[in-house]
């Protein structure tokens, strides 16, 4: 089959009028062939039913809704969403963390410690008075 597949892909050039079609058609119907081999009673009618299956597929890919592509000059928006931004700022962050200074002692201007230490009371809404 492989010395046949320019006449093939010529054969579903003048059912498909398009060279990439044609070469994809001619594809489909080699694989539908090698599928359909062991049901094959006669292995050198295989070319005659490999035409048949173009055929038929080429009629079935007509009947598609979609006929072609269109190119278009703009497109509006992006068809992908790239995540690569969140990827560069979680990256920078990243960065900027390991570039700080670790832990130190507290300033004397925080009264952190103090406040700490101190017995907490509770407050004076909890607190009962005796009657």
């Amino acid at each position: 089959m492989a010395d046949r597949y320019g006449a093939l892909v010529r054969t579903a050039f003048l059912l498909t009028a398009d060279r990439g079609h044609a070469e994809d058609l001619a594809q489909a119907s080699l694989i539908r062939t090698f599928q359909a081999w062991g049901r094959l009673h006669d292995t050198a009618a295989a070319e005659t039913y490999t035409r048949t299956v173009m055929a038929r597929l080429a009629i079935r890919w007509g009947r598609r809704r979609w006929r072609a592509e269109q190119a278009t000059p703009h497109l509006d928006r992006l068809a992908v969403i790239d995540a690569a931004g969140k990827v560069d700022d979680a990256d920078l962050v990243k960065r900027c963390l390991a570039a700080l200074p670790g832990p130190s002692a507290p300033c004397s201007s925080c009264a952190t410690s103090s406040i700490e230490a101190r017995p907490r009371s509770p407050p004076s809404s909890a607190v009962r008075r005796a009657p």
